[in-house]
This record gives C-alpha cells, sequence and structure tokens, in this order.
C-alpha cells in the first residue's frame, strides 16, 4: 500500500451500504466509505519520490503481515519493494502493481461495490467481490470517458468488467434485470458527460439480450421515452458501440442500428459477422456504422488477446416442436456454430412440446428458460411415440431454468436426458421421465453430473437409477432428489463408477426393488470416495440399504452433519460408516420432511417440520442460500437438506390492497421497529408496528422500544419496506431502547 496503490486482503463488508476503494497516485491511500454508517478508513500514500530500494517504508515492515494475511499470492507476501522498472513488488508473491492500481485479495461483500484506480483493478479472484460491482479507471489527460455496459451472459463477463481501457465505467447487468432500465438508471448516476457507450452482450442477426430483456427492432418501440433520455447524458458526437455478434447483419440488423441511432441520438456501430475471440470464428471489429465512429475498442489488448468468447445466442421463438425459430431449429444452428453457444427463450415462450423425436446436441450448449422456467416436454397426444427428451454427445451441456418432462424410452438408458459428457442443472426440474433399462431421469455413462438448485423427481427406471444413473461423479448443491423409483438398484441415484458428493441436499422417498432405495453405489474395479455434508438421506425403501446400499466393492465415506435415518447395507468393510453424535451426524431419526411441493424458487422442495432434528444441526457452510434462494442461515445454525426451515422469500410478490385508516393508539403505545444495520451505524428505520399498551412487543431483531405514542418522528418518514427506508440523523445502536421528548425527538441511548 504505497505510493497511491490499495490492497486489501482482509474481509470487508457492508450489508446495507456501499465499499469503495479508489487508488490515485499522489492522493491518500484508500479511502473507505458507507453510506448511512459511520465507518471511513484513510491511510495516507507516501510520495513516490520518497521511495527507495534500501528502506521500502510507508507501511513498515513490521506492519505488514497485518495487511498482507490470506491465502492469495498477494496474502503471502512478506514484504513490498520497488523494482528498478518503478514497479512495486510484494516479495514473496508473483503479483506487482503500479501506482495507482487496486489489488483485491481478500473478499469485499455490499449490495454496491464501487472499484476505482488510476491504473488497473485486479481482484486475485472475481469471486472475492460480491455485489453491484463499478469499476473506474479514471481517464488519461485529455482522455475519454465511456459507459460499458455488460450482460452477465457473455463468456466470463468478470474478466471483461475488469479488462476496459483507463477512461471506462464498467458495470454488470444482471439476467433479472431489465437491460435498457439498468442502463438508464447508471446514466442518472454519472454526472459528468460520457464520450460514449459500448454494449457488450450476446445476440445475432437483428436483436441482442441484455438482463432479462430481449432488444429487437420491436421491443426496442417500448422504450423510446427512455432512449430519448439518454442523450442528456452524453457529448454531441458520441458513439454506441454493440459488441453483439451479427446484430448489424442483414436489412433487419441495417434497420435495427439505424432505430437505435435515431431513438439514442448516438452514433452507432454493430458486427455483420462473428463478434470475439479468434478461436472461435470472431473478431472485435464494428463493421455497420452510422455516423462518424471516434471511439476505440473499450477493451485492452491484454484482455481481448486472453478473452476465449463468443457473443452470440440463439432465441427460440415459438413452442412448435420444429420449423423456424423453434427449439429444435435453433438447437440446429448451434449444432453447426464453432464453439460454446447458448440458447435463450423470447418472453412469452414457456412450453416447448415434442411431438416427433428427441432433441440432440453435439456442442457445447447452455439452454436457460431465464426468470421464466421454461417446461420441455413430450407430447402426450395419443400416437405420439416414445423418445427421451435430450440426447447429448460428448460435450458439456448446461440445463438453467427448465422443467424436462414426460420423455419416454422403451430400449434405450435416460428417460429425460442421456448423455456422454458432463450434464450441469442450475435451477431445474427433471421430472416425470421413463426408461424401460436405466437412468429414468437422468443417464451419464462417462460425463459428471451437477445439480445446483434442481430437483430430479417422480422418474423411473426397470433398471438401475430411477432418477440419476452415472458412471462418473454426481455432485448435488442445494438440490433434491426425491419420489423417483428403480426396479434394481438406486431409486435415487444409482453410482456405478464415480463419486457421489452431496452438500447440502436432500435425497428422500425414493424406491429402488433391490439395492439403494435413496443411494446405491456399485464401483467397478475400483474404490469410491463418497462425501456427504449437511445433507439428508431418509425415508427411502429398498431390499437391502433401504438409504445407502452398497451392492459389490467396500466403498469409502467421508460424512459429517447429515442426517440419515438408516446406515443399514452400507457397513460391508467400508471406511467411514457414520456415527450418531460423531461428525455432527445424526443417524436413525425421522428428519420429519413435508410433502415435496412448491415452497418458493423454480422447483420443488421438501420443507423441515417444527420440531425436525435436521433445524440449526449443519456444520459451517459457504452457501448463503438454499436451494429456494432463500436465506441459509436461520436461527442459531444452517440447517441440513436442501431448505432452511423458518426463513421467508427474500423477493415476496404481494397484492397491493387499500390501506385502512389507522386507529389512534392508546398511551402509552409501543412503537417496535427492525433495523438492518452495522453496529455503529445510523439507524434505518424500516418497519413500524403498533401494538396494544402491553410490557414488550414481540421479540424482533436489532429492536427498539418507544415508550411514548409518537405518529412521526422528525427526520424519520415511517415507511413499510426497507429499500425506501430514511435515515436518522441521530447515531442510535441497534440495539438500544430510545427515550423521546414531546415533539418526538430521540433525547437519549442506553
Amino acid at each position: 500500500m504505497v505510493g497511491g496503490s490499495v490492497i486489501n486482503t482482509g474481509s470487508l463488508t457492508a450489508p446495507n451500504g456501499t465499499i469503495t476503494l479508489a487508488a490515485i497516485p499522489g492522493e491518500s491511500q484508500v479511502k473507505l466509505t458507507h453510506d448511512g454508517m459511520a465507518l471511513g478508513l484513510v491511510l495516507d500514500a507516501l510520495p513516490a519520490g520518497e521511495i527507495n530500494n534500501d528502506a521500502p517504508i510507508g507501511l513498515k515492515p513490521e506492519e505488514l503481515p497485518r495487511y498482507l494475511t490470506g491465502g492469495s499470492n498477494v496474502g503471502n507476501a512478506t514484504g513490498v519493494e520497488l523494482g528498478a522498472d518503478g514497479q512495486l513488488y510484494l516479495v514473496g508473491s508473483a503479483m506487482h502493481l503500479k501506482q495507482g492500481d487496486v489489488v483485491v485479495a481478500g473478499e469485499i461483500s455490499a449490495p454496491e461495490v464501487q472499484l476505482m484506480a488510476a491504473g488497473k483493478v485486479t481482484p486475485t479472484d472475481p469471486g472475492l467481490v460480491q455485489g453491484d460491482v463499478t469499476v473506474v479507471r479514471y481517464p488519461e489527460a485529455g482522455g475519454t470517458n465511456i459507459l460499458s455496459i455488460i450482460d452477465s451472459h457473455a463468456d466470463n463477463a468478470q474478466s471483461l468488467l475488469y479488462g476496459d481501457t483507463a477512461g471506462a465505467i464498467a458495470t454488470i447487468v444482471n439476467d433479472n434485470e431489465d437491460g435498457i432500465g439498468a442502463i438508464t438508471e447508471t446514466l442518472a448516476k454519472i454526472d459528468a458527460l460520457l464520450d460514449g457507450m459500448s454494449i457488450t452482450a450476446e445476440g445475432n442477426e437483428g436483436n441482442f439480450w441484455l438482463g432479462n430483456t430481449w432488444v429487437t427492432p420491436e421491443t426496442i418501440e417500448d422504450y423510446q421515452g427512455q432512449l430519448a433520455k439518454w442523450s442528456v447524458s452524453f457529448t454531441d458526437a458520441a458513439d454506441l458501440l454493440l459488441y453483439s455478434c451479427f446484430t448489424a447483419l442483414g436489412t433487419s440488423g441495417e434497420a435495427f442500428i439505424s432505430s437505435l441511432a435515431n431513438l439514442t441520438g448516438l452514433d452507432v456501430a454493430a458486427s455483420t459477422n462473428a463478434t470475439g475471440s479468434a478461436n472461435n470464428g470472431g473478431d472485435w471489429t464494428l463493421e455497420r456504422r452510422t455516423g462518424n465512429i471516434e471511439l476505440g475498442n473499450v477493451f485492452t489488448d491484454a484482455t481481448l488477446a486472453t478473452w476465449d468468447g463468443k457473443l452470440q445466442t440463439f432465441t427460440v421463438e415459438n413452442g412448435n416442436d420444429s420449423g423456424a425459430d423453434s427449439l429444435r431449429d435453433e438447437i440446429a444452428n448451434a449444432n453447426g456454430s464453432l464453439g460454446a453457444d447458448e440458447i435463450r427463450f423470447a418472453n412469452g415462450v414457456t412450453l416447448v412440446t415434442l411431438t416427433t423425436a428427441e432433441l440432440g446436441i453435439i456442442q457445447e450448449l447452455t439452454i436457460s428458460g431465464g426468470a421464466t422456467n421454461v417446461t420441455i416436454q413430450r407430447s402426450t397426444a395419443g400416437g405420439t411415440p416414445d423418445f427421451r427428451i435430450f440426447n447429448v454427445n460428448s460435450v458439456t451441456t448446461t440445463f438453467d431454468n427448465l422443467t424436462i418432462t414426460g420423455g419416454n424410452t422403451t430400449g434405450a438408458f435416460g428417460g429425460g436426458i442421456e448423455s456422454r459428457g458432463d450434464v450441469n442443472l442450475t435451477n431445474s426440474t427433471v421430472s416425470g421421465n421413463s426408461s424401460r433399462l436405466s437412468g429414468g431421469g437422468i443417464n451419464s455413462f462417462q460425463g459428471d453430473i451437477s445439480l445446483i438448485n434442481s430437483t430430479v423427481s417422480g422418474n423411473s427406471s426397470t433398471g438401475n437409477g430411477g432418477g440419476i444413473r452415472s458412471g462418473s461423479t454426481v455432485s448435488l448443491t442445494n438440490s433434491t432428489v426425491s419420489g423417483n423409483s428403480a426396479g434394481r438398484d438406486g431409486g435415487g441415484i444409482n453410482g456405478f463408477r464415480g463419486d457421489i458428493n452431496l452438500t447440502n441436499s436432500t435425497v428422500a422417498f425414493n424406491t429402488a426393488g433391490s439395492f439403494g432405495g435413496g443411494v446405491a453405489l456399485k464401483a467397478l474395479f475400483r474404490t469410491t470416495t463418497n462425501t456427504f455434508t449437511n445433507s439428508i438421506i431418509a425415508n427411502n425403501t429398498a431390499s437391502t440399504g433401504p438409504d445407502v446400499g452398497i451392492r459389490r466393492n467396500s466403498q469409502s465415506f467421508n460424512i459429517s452433519n447429515s442426517l440419515i435415518l438408516s446406515t443399514a447395507g452400507m457397513d460391508n468393510g467400508s471406511s467411514g460408516v457414520p456415527v450418531n453424535g460423531v461428525n455432527g451426524n445424526i443417524i436413525g431419526l425421522d428428519p420429519q420432511l413435508a410433502p415435496l411441493a412448491n415452497n418458493g424458487g423454480s422447483t420443488e422442495t421438501h420443507l423441515l417440520l417444527s420440531g425436525s432434528p435436521a433445524i440449526d444441526a449443519g456444520g459451517v457452510t459457504a452457501l448463503t442460500t438454499d436451494q429456494r434462494g432463500f436465506a441459509r442461515l436461520f436461527g442459531a445454525g444452517v440447517d441440513m437438506g436442501a431448505v432452511e426451515f423458518g426463513t421467508v422469500n427474500p423477493n415476496p410478490v404481494t397484492t397491493p390492497t387499500t390501506p385502512a385508516t389507522p386507529a389512534t393508539p392508546a398511551t402509552p403505545a409501543t412503537i417496535a421497529t427492525q433495523a438492518l444495520a452495522a453496529e455503529g451505524s445510523d439507524f434505518n428505520l424500516i418497519r413500524q408496528i403498533w401494538t396494544d399498551p402491553i410490557e414488550e412487543t414481540e421479540a424482533l431483531t436489532d429492536e427498539l422500544e418507544v415508550e411514548r405514542a409518537c405518529t412521526s418522528i422528525p427526520g424519520l418518514e415511517l415507511k413499510s419496506d426497507e429499500n425506501d427506508g430514511s435515515t436518522d440523523d441521530k447515531d442510535l445502536a441497534a440495539t438500544a431502547k430510545a427515550e423521546f421528548d414531546g415533539n418526538c425527538l430521540p433525547i437519549a441511548v442506553e
């Protein structure tokens, strides 16, 4: 931390505020701010001219271990040296930094994170920075200012976020945001006039995706009002650079960018061919332009040299079995394209019904249902032939926010999905599929299977693996396998060569005719290592090993903080068979699961009933949410299984009602308020509850009790939700009891 450089190796958290790291040569070393919170840290910089090789001061050597700690290369440094090239080197680390650089080697978490540097912003791992991140690179003398908008679906979007040129303000639009609206909001926060804007997003001829918005010549008309307002944020000759594959191709593409130019008042440049890495047949040249384009590429040469992606996506526009713009048509287009691709669904397309045959995938592909879970089903109409839904040939495929159902194979494996490559399911369901052989839901001979926030339920096979059958590693995180059945082994999961890893997952109510109602292990010619953490395997049935059964060969288990109702069938010489009370495991107790149901989120889950032994019995986990997307930590500890007991939907859907006229409260009445604020922060009043005159209100986190019937407090506007809550001028500890004077002003804090 010398000469205007910032190094963060600790953990910075501002649950309800903004964290800003800024590095400017000759200015303060680092400034941390948190809106609404009395938190500030400024470390003064040592002028660069005072640094010498003999005494690399600024921070004393004995002080460095306090700052340079942790597991990263930066964290392992033991000192700072100035090299002959004028760059700062961390002794014992491969990392070097110039004056004005920001290096992030520790966790930073806040709703908004601003990383500002005259040089580069470099996280040792982009995952260390959590929140809505804005990266600002200060412009060089006489340079330009440009807003860089990056869609989260772009390949390696984080690399692009931190890889802009000087003068760029870069931010990512998430897939649950209205993309055009997000740009409008961002522009409103920027005071200075911009010389241009770039949008980096996946697209195709005459369209691109930004957030959850499919931007086309038709949909762009819906945003005329917003687009017209953009011009006040730009200079007269400002440019719009649109990095997206084929968006300006053909008559539709040409008309599209002309419309963008007219509606925004900006000169527009876009591509008529593939945009991205040359390895995928792309380039970064924008061939079609309206007006005089003066800006160069917003990304540095070093960024583009290492970015190996392509900004192309295919969009399904109808739910037909085949024909133009159908899912089958777009898969065929992706199969004929170089590199990994993505398929998304136009607004309003929520159901695809297949009537003729399976869908074959031969190139790396992601199929995403977006914010609205899309169902892909085999038709139930009479005369529909038997076929599975997807057949994946030796490539990695990701199914996101999809429901795959109705597949049926009479003489083959894999009723829902058959794969010889890796299969990833996120926020998805595989349900109601069947196979006359094995792998009723999913069958994979060679590739790994990964489930995150997903459910495999109600599938069946006459052979092995009613839900999942795999010859490689199966990993479940925040996922549920329930109600599947197999004629032989593995009603829920059948592993015949690979490891089974369960993390905060639930395997329940599955049935097998022979071994392993929940999980069956039959590792041919090897011993597998199976890891179960914070998970539930219970209420499954089988002739041998109702919850976990071993067909042959002893296995190795690494099980902690998990509930297994029955371990019968596990102990055949295997190591690590769990014992009740050891390593936090619970053996022999019913977890008390509610039926599989829609309990929030995009997939069905099993709730824990009140009194379940799995509540608060889990161990430490890095997961912040459960399968539904609700808070993972609630109460005294993390729960076992896929769902956290007692948590509520963080984004509830409410129906507006006409407010009733409030009754005048008795005196003395109690106003109970709940605050979401860190220690030492200003108190954010976000909810008020009038109660009858009683001694105490219902217990609330960070409670304040007001001993007078104050219907309002000057400086505070009482709101019903946390986003609109305003801040009191007084610095009130969140757990204090406050007294108010006759004017309802706080007069004391205990």
